[in-house]
């Protein structure tokens, strides 16, 4: 799968200390490799959401070092990382950046934007096409 962010990157988000909180499930301050791979599913998550999206526009290998997609994966992997474990209100300021890139991503899906920095590679637009019969 093409993920675009690593765990610094959610960190960047997100605090370290609540990336490690939200993963740390035996609560004993460092992460085992179940608990690594937890934090590695939600950025596979995170990227599958954004290329749900982006694949129908862009070839997804030259979105490997976009800005924007690093960012929003970040953010997505972020969120889901902070779902797992409450069913109280997520962090506001997290909410909110989560949101911001949902409504991005469908605005971009629906052409009405383009990702930042980003040459589309899948032409969507109407075409004509003349058949001559022979």
């Amino acid at each position: 799968m093409n993920t675009y962010c690593t765990r610094a990157d959610v960190e960047s988000v997100w605090s370290p200390a609540a990336v490690l909180a939200a993963a740390d499930d035996d609560n004993n301050s460092s992460l085992s490799p179940a608990e690594e791979a937890l934090i590695e599913h939600a950025i596979e998550r995170g990227a599958g959401q954004l290329n749900a999206v982006l694949e129908q526009r862009y070839s997804l290998s030259a979105l490997a070092t976009n800005a924007w997609c690093r960012d929003a994966n970040a953010v997505f992997a972020a969120y889901f990382l902070a779902a797992r474990k409450t069913d109280e209100a997520l962090p506001t300021g997290l909410a909110n950046l989560f949101a911001w890139y949902c409504e991005t991503l469908t605005d971009i899906g629906r052409g009405r934007l383009k990702v930042p920095e980003a040459a589309e590679t899948h032409d969507h637009l109407p075409s004509v096409s003349n058949f001559r019969s022979t």
